[in-house]
């Protein structure tokens, strides 16, 4: 399994992907009825009903009392309906924007998890290795001390190969438990074998690219969606500051012999105390707005320290991979078979334990280099990889 092909099945089926999707479907199911009007009113009404005397709370008792059936229907602004309208498709986009960068975290976790397996079957194929010249420095120690060599030669060399098999039993281990953290990601993939890293070479980064591209980046676009969604609840906001009409029409029936009546009416709502209300809702809402301004400046501030931060780490982890794949690593191998030769041929074995525990401290480091530069890799990948979006 590749850390490619796993990221692609993350980005199409988690558990948090399948969340995000739903709330986006529940905003658009909101801004579906956002500017619709509110439902007409039913009315059941007896007018003119006597309360007291011969004829009191009998209908036919009065010639003015009615029975009357009508419905009533209230009708807010177009202006104050497309705010909403333009309220609700905003949050649209604004969860859509928050699904993306929750899809792009799972991407990056995912793509961790991938790397700290990888790290950890590394390192057991180092320890592996290590582990046969372990053997074979413990077999000429034995020879040695049959011929009458130093016992304490032999009791190191058997040492050293006791700490070998610990390592190895210590990495098989990590690598299970790494899995385990893989597969909260991709079950399906937890135990498949792993791909090597992808190519990490100068062009595995394009750096002007992210810089040029900078308010594209998915942390970012969100914030413009935030501010849109502000901007209209302002619209909305200011929309209050209009008269609402209501509209009621309704059919009276009276006693025997006198006409039925009909009544429509309409309603005009009087915001005369706008200073106390509707402007204060105003203010209110500009200040939200200012706020998710000054949010997303900071947003932006906050991205560029850690886009540059990326690039320099990214340019600092591959000149010091290339100098312990060149340099590094084979120098601390050659010591070490030096070291091993020499013993074999009358040398002290501690000049082999010396340099076997440098050479695994070299590739150790030289894996740990690796797995840090697939890292920052996968960073700056997410990030330029903002266009994706979350399947509708």
């Amino acid at each position: 399994m590749s850390l490619a092909a796993l990221r692609q099945a993350v980005r199409a089926d988690t558990p948090r992907v399948d969340a995000d999707v739903a709330r986006i479907d529940a905003a658009r199911a909101e801004a579906a009825r956002a500017a619709a009007l509110p439902d007409p009113t039913l009315v059941l009404a007896v007018d003119s009903l006597p309360v007291n005397g011969a004829g009191a709370w009998r209908l036919g008792s009065e010639d003015m009392t009615m029975r009357r059936i009508g419905l009533q229907q209230d009708w807010p602004s177009r202006r104050k309906r497309d705010a909403r309208q333009a309220e609700a498709d905003a949050r649209v986009d604004v969860a859509a924007g928050e699904a993306e960068l929750s899809r792009l975290a799972a991407e990056q976790w995912a793509g961790a998890a991938w790397i700290a397996v990888w790290t950890a079957e590394a390192g057991q194929a180092i320890q592996t290795e290590l582990r046969a010249d372990a053997e074979r420095a413990a077999n000429l120690a034995r020879a040695q001390l049959a011929g009458g060599g130093a016992a304490a030669d032999a009791v190191a060399a058997r040492q050293v190969l006791a700490e070998a098999d610990n390592a190895l039993a210590r990495g098989a281990s990590d690598i299970e438990a790494a899995r385990l953290g893989l597969a909260r990601w991709y079950p399906a993939g937890a135990q498949q074998p792993l791909e090597p890293l992808p190519d990490l070479g100068d062009d595995a980064v394009d750096a002007a690219s992210l810089r040029a591209r900078f308010d594209e980046q998915a942390t970012l676009r969100v914030w413009a969606e935030r501010e849109r969604a502000a901007d209209s609840a302002v619209a909305v906001a200011q929309a209050g500051r209009r008269p609402d009409l209501g509209f009621a029409a309704s059919y009276g029936a009276r006693s025997a012999g006198l006409s039925d009546l009909f009544m429509l009416e309409v309603r005009v709502g009087l915001p005369l105390f706008a200073r106390g209300r509707q402007d204060r809702d105003v203010a209110a809402r500009l200040a939200e707005r200012d706020a998710v301004q000054a949010e997303h400046e900071d947003a932006r501030r906050i991205q560029r320290e850690q886009l540059e931060r990326l690039l320099l780490r990214w340019h600092s982890l591959q000149a010091e991979a290339r100098r312990y794949a060149a340099e590094l690593v084979p120098l601390a191998a050659d010591r070490s078979a030096v070291a091993l030769a020499g013993y074999s041929g009358g040398g002290a074995l501690q000049s082999w334990i010396d340099a076997r525990r440098a050479e695994l401290d070299t590739r150790r480091r030289a894996v740990q280099v690796r797995a840090e530069l697939a890292s920052t890799w996968l960073q700056l990948d997410t990030l330029s990889s903002a266009d994706a979006k979350v399947r509708p």
